[in-house]
């Protein structure tokens, strides 16, 4: 799918025999990325922006209410992350900050489900994880991010997580621990 907030619009596909559900996950996905595209006045970077909008194709429906929930916690995703981290197969998190959907998209299905499933995991540490030194990083990254720091240009996303993190080996090392105990599932 794709979303181009500039103009309102999204799309929605599904390329898998679960249509329906593919398809509803999509615009999920697809919908957060306009709904955010128009509601701040600042970029992000791909993994940011991927791993909130992954994130929202976890919701759940209650025809009886009329209410949608999101449950932040993927476990598709999740168990993609941790089995690449166990396998040794993930993104180091230079490679995740400064990497991109569309190459992900355009290089292999394999390479996104990588891409997708470590940024939904990044966004989910920042936000999920309970460590107050992993809050405070969030905050100083969505402050940096607010704040314009990050404006699309190559090698700005590491160095504005950077700023943010301070010690990114500390707190790589931290993030894959992390991912190493998320639950698994279908």
């Amino acid at each position: 799918g794709f979303a181009d907030a500039n103009d309102w619009f999204c799309c929605g596909y599904a390329m898998e025999e679960d249509g329906d559900a593919t398809v509803t996950e999509t615009a999920m996905h697809e919908g957060c990325h306009l709904f955010f595209g128009v509601s701040v006045d600042y970029t992000t970077p791909s993994w940011y922006s991927e791993g909130m909008a992954t994130g929202f194709e976890n919701y759940r429906w209650d025809g009886t209410t009329g209410k949608l929930t999101v449950d932040p916690l993927a476990l598709h995703y999740a168990t993609h992350a941790r089995s690449d981290a166990a396998a040794r197969r993930a993104l180091p998190l230079a490679d995740l900050l400064e990497g991109d959907a569309h190459t992900a998209n355009n290089t292999s299905q394999s390479a996104a489900e990588v891409f997708y499933s470590e940024a939904w995991a990044l966004y989910y540490y920042l936000r999920h994880s309970g460590a107050p030194e992993v809050d405070q990083v969030r905050k100083k990254l969505d402050a940096l991010l607010g704040s314009g720091a990050y404006r699309g240009q190559s090698g700005e996303s590491a160095e504005v997580f950077r700023r943010a993190a301070g010690d990114v080996a500390s707190f790589e090392k931290g993030f894959f621990e992390f991912v190493l105990k998320l639950p698994t599932g279908p």
